[in-house]
């Protein structure tokens, strides 16, 4: 029922705070990840979708930094609660897929629809978004790459008492 309740807020926000996301900054991160990108296959590629965090009786469960690799490229977006990377994530996605690119794709536990993060294996590159639930890109401190590239998206301010209210009803779930 908290869970429910939390998605209604986080439904608020998104209608009321976050702007449209912005196409120039998929373009040019869709660009800088597949600039040198061609793969001739007869087979379509592969996409795996997976979680890589959950909701437990013992708190938000985070396992990114066990998936990525220390020589990958990591594109880090940051954005307000993950309304905003969201569509990012699944744009470049299409375009791996549009590409003949395997892709690996993490979702969020708490909306299963929206993409926390991407790996892209033949480029060795991971792209990660923020999360309603917990900072993703906190997680990919831990793995020591030399190669992240963070990438601001520019949105409102949310405000702050729906944030607490979230925040206490995943506290309230867990």
């Amino acid at each position: 029922m908290k869970l429910k309740q939390a998605s209604i807020i986080l439904d608020e926000i998104e209608l009321n705070y976050v702007q449209p996301t912005c196409d120039k900054i998929t373009k040019g991160l869709s660009s800088e990840i597949f600039k040198d990108a061609y793969v001739e296959s007869n087979t379509p590629p592969k996409t795996r979708e997976f979680f890589a965090s959950a909701i437990t009786p013992e708190g938000i469960s985070k396992h990114y930094n066990t998936l990525i690799d220390h020589d990958m490229t990591i594109y880090s977006l940051k954005g307000t609660m993950g309304l905003d990377t969201k569509d990012i994530l699944a744009k470049i996605a299409a375009n791996a897929y549009e590409l003949g690119l395997d892709t690996e794709i993490y979702y969020c536990p708490f909306r299963p629809k929206d993409i926390d993060m991407l790996i892209i294996p033949l480029l060795n590159t991971a792209v990660i978004g923020s999360s309603p639930l917990c900072d993703n890109n906190a997680s990919i401190v831990e793995c020591n790459s030399r190669k992240i590239i963070d990438i601001e998206i520019p949105s409102h301010k949310i405000s702050a008492k729906l944030e607490s209210e979230f925040n206490y009803l995943i506290e309230r779930a867990i």
